[in-house]
């Protein structure tokens, strides 16, 4: 196999600079460049010991991307922590594999393990400073001479999360603690406005201009139009429906009712999420009464009414189906079945499951592939002409993940790809993606004000 030109300017950058981040697009080929950057490493100092943190969902795409661009074998250390700490210990190899839920399941022997290389795939999933697992990743890697981040969700729409992705590339590169990085470049936009029980913070007059320049001394960034314009075109386009009145019901009750809650209280991002999750699923099709442990689907459905009608529409191609919920795939899944070769991937699906379950669809082995943005939006490739979401979560990254997963190398195959959206009118519904294409993470928006601003407004 053969790299393509900017996956060759991408090699020689993490060559030239041992701490590096990879900013190109979902799409554009990332672990080719970093596989080939230790494969080097390996060549001239075979004592190199490597360490690949990534998403537990594409652990298995690390190690067919090994056999594709290095003939070694990676250990992939998953399992129990004592099964974890005997790979660990026992293997002789170069290249360990691990979760980023595993780094905390055996933290201290990976820290005390001398790695002389740690690569953290999807490095987005450290931007919390306060979590857990981002506290002992930028541990582990004071630990480590040469590190390498790799992600393709924009870091600087959310400057506040970009301390802890660059403290663990290179810590000078702000040469401060989080709380100095927050005085520096962020102020409280409802500091003088006692009413406003939540903090809003905002970036300082040129403070995104002078963190852009920063992140760029440490990155490298392609973009897909800029590298692969020989790929289809994506077309776009949303079908709105109007809720069933036994949907429209529930919505309106759950709404009153979770403004009633909100009026004048202070209310956290935990208890405001939960909210939020139930009127989404409303418009979904489905919700969860008081008393009963199964979900109540909602009859009819109309978003499932206008996926059908789609399905007619464009009859034999291979669809690929994104759902925000696992009930939404279950409804799918039997709704589609027997008519369609149909098959599902969610979370109760192992990883290396879910690749074998890809790679199928990808060779036209059935028509129909239903998978939940949380179980498959990262790693895979799934190749299709017409991609239809579902339902979708608030999450840009999630989003912007999975709109990466088919528009890539291997879909030129098609003149195009047409990715529908579902939408049920007058419902959050809209509003959520409405702020997903304007590139906002609604997750990092959200307090008491914003929601009681959006639930009044539909």
């Amino acid at each position: 196999m053969q790299l393509f030109e900017h996956q060759k300017t991408i090699l020689d950058f993490h060559l030239d600079n041992h701490l590096s981040l990879d900013r190109s697009d979902v799409g554009v080929g990332k672990t080719p460049p970093a596989i080939l950057y230790l494969k080097k490493q390996i060549e001239d100092y075979p004592a190199t010991k490597a360490l690949i943190v990534c998403p537990n969902t594409i652990l298995e795409n690390w190690e067919m991307e090994f056999q594709n661009w290095f003939d070694i074998k990676p250990v992939l250390l998953r399992g129990t922590r004592q099964k974890r700490t005997e790979l660990l210990r026992s293997k002789k190899a170069n290249v360990f594999i691990i979760n980023y839920d595993g780094v905390r399941v055996i933290f201290d022997e990976l820290r005390t393990f001398g790695f002389d290389v740690i690569i953290a795939d999807e490095i987005h999933h450290i931007k919390n400073f306060r979590a857990a697992i981002t506290k002992k990743m930028l541990t582990l890697a004071q630990t480590v001479n040469s590190r390498k981040g790799m992600t393709g969700t924009p870091i600087l729409n959310s400057i506040e999360d970009v301390w802890s992705i660059a403290h663990f590339i290179n810590p000078y590169v702000f040469n401060m603690n989080y709380w100095g990085f927050r005085n520096r470049y962020l102020y409280n936009k409802n500091a003088n406005h006692p009413y406003k029980k939540f903090p809003d913070w905002q970036p300082k007059p040129g403070a995104v201009e002078e963190i852009a320049t920063k992140i760029a001394s440490i990155s490298i960034r392609f973009s897909k139009k800029e590298v692969l314009k020989w790929l289809p075109p994506v077309l776009k386009t949303t079908r709105y429906v109007d809720l069933s009145p036994e949907q429209e019901a529930f919505y309106e009750d759950l709404r009153i009712k979770t403004l009633a809650e909100l009026n004048g209280e202070v209310i956290s991002i935990p208890k405001i999420l939960p909210r939020i999750n139930k009127l989404l699923q409303v418009t979904s099709g489905f919700m969860y009464r008081d008393g009963e442990g199964a979900a109540h689907y909602f009859k009819p459905n109309a978003k499932l009414d206008e996926l059908l009608q789609i399905l007619e529409e464009v009859r034999e191609s291979r669809v690929l189906i994104w759902t925000a919920y696992v009930e939404d795939a279950f409804l799918l899944r039997h709704a589609l079945h027997p008519k369609y070769k149909v098959k599902s991937i969610s979370g109760a699906l192992a990883a290396s499951e879910r690749l074998e379950v890809c790679q199928q669809f990808n060779k036209d082995e059935y028509q129909i592939l239903v998978a939940t943005t949380a179980s498959a939006s990262e790693g895979l490739t799934i190749l299709a002409p017409y991609v239809i979401y579902f339902s979708r979560s608030w999450k840009l990254g999630e989003r912007l993940q999975s709109l990466g997963r088919f528009d890539r190398p291997g879909s030129e195959r098609y003149e195009n790809i047409t990715v529908i959206d579902l939408v049920a009118r007058k419902t959050l519904d809209k509003k959520v993606l409405l702020a997903l294409e304007q590139k906002q993470d609604l997750l990092t928006q959200i307090n008491g004000d914003k929601i009681r601003e959006i639930l009044w407004n539909q």
